[in-house]
């Protein structure tokens, strides 16, 4: 079994897998039967894992990234089940935006709503939004606006949201048909973070300055959000220490408290899309082989790594793990190998800028050294 996550900011998941099988091929041919699982935690890569396994359409939208600059996206619509799925990085993530124009206080995440609007006039029952990878940190406010909340100021006129007005919106306003697309449709968060929207280990402290926060920035983002939270009149109202509150700099909670999302872990969502626990009973696999760009403590904090481990376990496969560089001890891990891409002989800008025929190498010497 091949299900790899992406290395981030070098390869999606489908090409890691790729590069995967062409390592094995080169050892045993065509001897070899393999079973790809594309993952996704809900960030990078959430779409392609869905149309991986589904029988599903693309819908194209017109949207906007995170600057608000116009943008051709998509989602996906299952009309079987009258379902939609959505993920924000590929319409309003980071990966689209250059290192030096990024900009915290003014990314939004007003194109993920346009999509949901979309969905929501084709008359969908469910809608599915994978986070992660965002540029944003705006609670998901810029979504909501773009979906058709009016947010109002305290003499009940009209305000824009733009973070220099936060203090200002005190309520807001939905039409009767909007509030009946939305009371008729379910909303469902997937992501794997924990973090909550505010503090020490929340969305602006722990992925701001990816996103280009200063401290000072990261300190009056969460003093707004806190004094926004404390004094606002949520439809859904939820502890500002929610866990997984943070993902995709708040829109998790935004999300949560607005629309009265559901929260579901990614690894459960790949496992069930892909039903992966009847696959593993079903076919007799040698080994499973995963993996990531960099396998840190994060990695087995409840993601695909580290609920991957106790899952197999469970069937006394052994494990491999590909990644581009590792800073954690994995000798404790029963039945667990690690190949590094970095080493001695190859640098990270090698690692970052080709990953694909390291990949390919490294997997074949792993298994050549077995054979």
């Amino acid at each position: 079994m091949i299900i790899p996550d992406k290395f981030k900011g070098s390869i999606d998941a489908i090409q890691v897998s790729k590069a995967i099988k062409n390592g094995l091929a080169k050892v045993y041919g065509t001897e070899f039967k393999s079973t790809t699982i594309p993952a996704s935690d809900g960030g990078d890569g959430f779409l392609d894992t869905i149309y991986h396994f589904k029988p599903i359409e693309k819908i194209s939208v017109r949207s906007v990234n995170a600057f608000q600059v116009p943008i051709d996206s998509y989602y996906l619509l299952d009309t079987e089940t009258n379902t939609a799925y959505i993920e924000l990085s590929n319409t309003v993530g980071i990966r689209h935006l250059k290192v030096p124009k990024l900009n915290i206080l003014k990314a939004t995440t007003h194109g993920v709503g346009l999509q949901i609007a979309h969905a929501l006039a084709e008359g969908v029952s469910s809608i599915y939004i994978g986070l992660g990878g965002s540029a944003s940190n705006d609670m998901g406010l810029g979504l909501l606006e773009a979906l058709g909340f009016v947010f109002l100021d305290a003499q009940q006129q009209r305000i824009s949201y733009a973070f220099d007005q936060l203090s200002q919106i005190h309520s807001f306003i939905l039409t009767d048909s909007l509030k009946d697309k939305i009371n008729y449709c379910s909303f469902y968060v997937v992501n794997d973070v924990l973090n909550p929207l505010f503090g020490p280990t929340g969305a602006a402290s722990i992925y701001g300055p990816q996103k280009g926060a200063t401290e000072k920035i990261i300190n009056d983002l969460d003093r707004s959000f806190l004094a926004f939270k404390n004094r606002f009149n949520f439809p859904y109202s939820h502890d500002i220490a929610l866990e997984g509150g943070g993902a995709a700099g708040g829109t998790a909670y935004g999300l949560k408290v607005f629309l009265n999302a559901q929260f579901i872990n990614g690894f459960d969502f790949l496992s069930s899309i892909a039903c992966l626990e009847n696959l593993l009973v079903a076919e007799k696999f040698d080994c499973v082989i995963s993996g990531e760009g960099s396998l840190d403590n994060t990695s087995f904090d409840g993601k695909l790594i580290g609920r991957l481990v106790g899952l197999i376990n469970e069937y006394d496969l052994p494990l491999l793990l590909v990644c581009g560089q590792s800073n954690y001890d994995t000798t404790a891990i029963t039945n667990t190998h690690v190949v590094k891409l970095l080493d001695g002989e190859t640098s990270i800008i090698q690692c970052l800028a080709d990953p694909f025929p390291l990949i390919e190498n490294k997997v074949f010497h792993f298994f050549k050294s077995l054979s």
